[in-house]
């Protein structure tokens, strides 16, 4: 890749940011993790990202912009629920693809997208799905995302 977006493991000096860097991409992270205790689903807004090397924030829309100047036109991110979250209240997802376990677990485990809840049912993100594959036991949903509007 020529330019990533990672999540809370890609630190200064990280073990994935720095392959990534080796691999000749640029790569942008958050600056630091939620704050202890503080879970993802009560997060009023999406946290800032911070670009790695100087600690300015990014912009998420800028970033996407700039790939698609590079003639980038696709950009699949393998992320956390708090990157993910924001690219989602941002409006910048078109599609996204869910892989499911058969398994279950529980309230405590991390959520997919770290969101603040909608205002009201009128305005919560849909998805259409567009295509349903099993793969081995496990499953692999493709939807688009239908929303009115940005969450944040």
């Amino acid at each position: 890749p020529r330019a990533a977006a990672g999540g809370r493991g890609d630190r200064p000096g990280g073990g994935r940011a720095a392959a990534l860097r080796a691999a000749g991409a640029e790569v942008a992270a958050p600056s630091s993790p939620r704050p202890p205790g503080r879970p993802a689903a009560r997060l009023a807004a999406p946290p800032a990202h911070r670009a790695e090397a100087d600690a300015r924030p990014v912009d998420l829309p800028a970033l996407l912009r700039l790939l698609g100047a590079r003639e980038v036109n696709e950009a699949h991110v393998e992320c956390g629920p708090t990157l993910a979250g924001a690219l989602l209240a941002a409006g910048l997802v078109d599609e996204l693809l869910l892989y499911c376990a058969p398994t279950l677990l529980g309230s405590a485990s991390r959520p997919l997208f770290a969101l603040p809840a909608p205002p009201d049912m009128a305005s919560r993100p849909e998805l259409e799905i567009l295509d349903v594959k099993r793969l081995g036991g496990d499953v692999r949903l493709r939807a688009a995302v239908r929303r009115p509007a940005p969450l944040c």
